[in-house]
Order: structure tokens, then C-alpha cells, then sequence
């Protein structure tokens, strides 16, 4: 399973399962404008390891990373909607597994990050793991 195929089960995942409404932004996409007075995120997906779990022909690989959302909403609007916009991503793909059974995620790392340039963020990151033959 090359690594556009996985990266396109995960974004699929968000985009059919993400019904809010606030603007997102995507890596390497045509660029958004952000209005400052609206919360946006940020959604990107990270690999790392690949490692092989058996030899030789059709070898068993595993691939693993992480999906990310970054939650930006407008300094002085409290935290709450912030909180909701990570709990729903982390809904999304808390312990999901793909149908086919080769991308499994599991469970999330949220995270605050000091206040700049006029945006409170909130981070999300959950791993996941693709398994497949090559």
C-alpha cells in the first residue's frame, strides 16, 4: 500500500466523517482566507517508521503516523469551542479501523499551545498504523 493510498483512507475518513463547518485547511492545497474573527483547523497527516514484519516474497510492511488537526480559534473567545472542534476530529478517528482492515488509529494526544499571533490552538494528533504486502 503505497503511502498516498493510506494518506487518501485517513483524509476520505475526515472529510466524510467532519460535518463542521469552520474553514479547513489542507497541506499543499490552494490557499484559504482565513477570516480572523472565525476559528479555523488545520489538517494534516504525518508519516514516520516503516519497518518489515516478515521476509521474503510479498513481505509484510508496516507504516506508521500520525493524523493531525490544529485548531485555531480567535484569542479572547474562551476555550470551549476550541475543545469541541479537537473532540470532534478526535471522535473521528479515535480506535477507528479502516474497512479493509489496514489502517488502524488509536487513541489521541490533545494538546494547547501558548497563544500567537492573536489565535488560541489547540493541537490533536492520534496515531495510526497501515499494514500491507509489498
Amino acid at each position: 500500500m503505497p503511502l498516498s493510498s493510506i494518506s487518501t483512507t485517513l483524509r476520505t475518513r475526515f472529510l466524510d466523517q467532519w460535518l463542521d463547518p469552520v474553514v479547513t485547511v489542507f497541506d499543499n492545497a490552494e490557499a484559504v482566507e482565513i477570516d480572523g474573527a472565525e476559528p479555523f483547523v488545520r489538517f494534516a497527516i504525518r508519516f514516520a517508521d516503516e519497518r518489515r514484519l516478515s521476509t521474503g516474497a510479498n513481505a509484510l510492511h508496516s507504516v506508521i503516523g500520525r493524523v493531525w488537526l490544529q485548531v485555531f480559534v480567535p484569542n479572547q473567545e474562551g476555550t470551549a469551542m476550541a475543545l469541541d472542534l479537537a473532540d470532534a476530529f478526535a471522535a473521528i478517528f479515535r480506535n477507528w479501523r479502516s474497512l479493509d482492515g489496514s489502517v488502524t488509529c488509536s487513541s489521541p494526544s490533545i494538546d494547547t499551545v501558548p497563544s500567537n499571533d492573536g489565535w488560541h490552538q489547540v493541537n490533536v494528533s492520534i496515531p495510526f498504523e497501515a499494514i500491507f504486502r509489498l
